[in-house]
């Protein structure tokens, strides 16, 4: 068989190089994926030690020849221990490394001490042929149902690459060659051919594996995804179901609580008596009222993370709205002597549910009086600002809050920490009800806040055509 060894080792290096850039490629997008990186060193390996036995006519002998059988063998540990690594076993790298060892100690001895070709080929060749066999064991424990078929015929080709070595190995054995590093002879040139084929054949069934291991990783992933999404959605479910529960069993007793409380603080039935009497009355209907809104605003919020809360845009004119609710606002303004400033001048008609827009502003303004001091002001402006929009400012006077904390703020139950705050009545429920129903009629909210210095609210919505 008059083949040139010289040329397919230097073929067998360019493809392992080849196929090692392959899987470094591979791995760099998939770095997670256990025995992957050893796969993609053991390539490297395999191309650099082939590389040098064919530059071992350019390089000193003794280094070219210890580098190479050494390089060559811890590829193949590489090879090992990623499969050992892909199947969730632990590395075993001492044997490894103790035949690297070994094997550069023998290379050694019969270079250096003895020159003696015969014996530095089968000790490489036997050494390597175990490490194929090796693996070759790790692989078949390793093939799962869903790759089973690819991990059979990697195994098969690294036993076939194993036998090809004891064919080297047993071929100089029986024909010792000529002082030729290469030993040139048909066993190590079909060894040779094998070893081209089998590492291309090898690179893209452990590239296979990888990818079924991938696949099934997603598969299960997906499963997750969706038992989550289902425990989820059964969580919404049952939250609302309790919402829509508690809201009806809460505002039947509240509805009486308010509706007596109203006649006692009326007096509609004759005098109560005691002046007291007539200020508990007022205190019961006020905290109803308190409730009440409250509950609202839990199952406000409950339909807004839902996606179930519904407005009705329209064309409206903010104007009669916004007295309606600075009416509204202004007996708690009064009770902290906080001034209370409008600019009355007709505004652009804009598009929005007319009831959400009360409570948009009702809620502004309320956290307005809530977190300024008495004595203070705030205002409230309607202003058309361009670009199609219609801006409503509410500004007061008040404690103002970081601007890093506004964020947060905007998130449900959240509340600003301070000294006033804290004396409120605040369920951190206004901002996100504020913020869910500008979205819902494709306006903006912007906040404008430094500690302190007040806040400034402006909400913007499309103006009406």
């Amino acid at each position: 068989m008059n083949i040139d060894i010289l040329t397919l080792v230097l073929v067998h290096s360019l493809v392992s190089v080849a196929l090692g850039g392959l899987m470094l490629v591979f791995w760099s997008a998939n770095r997670s994926l256990p025995g992957l990186r050893h796969w993609t060193v053991a390539t490297l390996l395999l191309g650099a030690s082939t590389l040098i036995s064919t530059m071992r006519g350019f390089l000193p002998e003794v280094p070219a020849i210890l580098v190479s059988n050494g390089i060559i063998v811890l590829s193949f540990g590489f090879f090992y221990n990623g499969v050992r690594e892909f199947g969730g076993n632990p590395s075993r790298w001492r044997p490894a490394v103790v035949a690297v060892v070994l094997l550069v100690l023998c290379q050694a001895w019969f270079t250096v001490v003895r020159d003696d070709v015969s014996v530095r080929i089968v000790a490489l060749s036997l050494t390597l042929c175990a490490g194929c066999m090796l693996t070759a064991r790790e692989l078949l424990r390793v093939a799962g149902p869903s790759m089973r078929a690819t991990a059979l015929t990697a195994a098969a080709l690294f036993a076939l690459t194993g036998l090809t070595l004891a064919a080297r190995a047993a071929s100089t054995l029986v024909e010792p060659p000529v002082p030729d590093h290469m030993g040139r002879y048909p066993a190590h040139a079909v060894h040779f051919l094998v070893s081209i084929l089998s590492s291309i054949l090898l690179v893209f069934c452990l590239l296979m594996m990888a990818v079924q291991r991938l696949n099934r990783d997603l598969v299960r992933r997906g499963r997750q995804l969706e038992e989550a999404l289902n425990r989820s959605e059964d969580a919404s479910r049952a939250k609302e179901q309790f919402l829509a529960m508690m809201s009806h069993e809460l505002r039947t007793p509240l509805n009486a609580i308010l509706g007596f409380s109203e006649l006692q603080r009326n007096q509609i039935f004759g005098p109560l008596g005691h002046p007291r009497y007539l200020e508990y009355a007022t205190d019961i209907h006020s905290s109803g009222t308190h409730l009440l809104g409250l509950i609202n605003s839990i199952l406000d919020i409950s339909k807004a993370s839902a996606g179930k809360l519904e407005v009705a845009v329209a064309p409206v004119d903010p104007l009669p709205i916004a007295d309606e609710m600075l009416r509204v606002i202004s007996h708690a303004a009064l009770a902290k002597r906080i001034t209370i400033a409008h600019d009355p001048e007709p505004a652009p008609r804009c598009m929005a549910d007319p009831q959400a827009l009360r409570q948009i502003l009702l809620n502004l303004l309320s956290n307005a009086v809530k977190f300024t001091s008495p004595g203070g002001m705030i205002s409230l402006r309607i202003v058309g600002l361009g670009r199609g929009h219609v801006g409503f400012i509410v500004a007061d006077s008040g404690i103002g809050m970081d601007p890093a904390e506004i964020p947060r703020l905007l998130k449900p139950f959240e509340q600003s920490f301070n000294i006033y705050a804290s004396s409120g009545q605040g369920t951190g429920l206004g901002l996100p009800i504020v913020d869910a129903l500008v979205g819902l009629q494709g306006g903006r909210l912007r906040i404008d806040s430094a500690p302190g210095k007040g806040t400034t609210v402006t909400v913007e919505l499309p103006v009406a055509a």
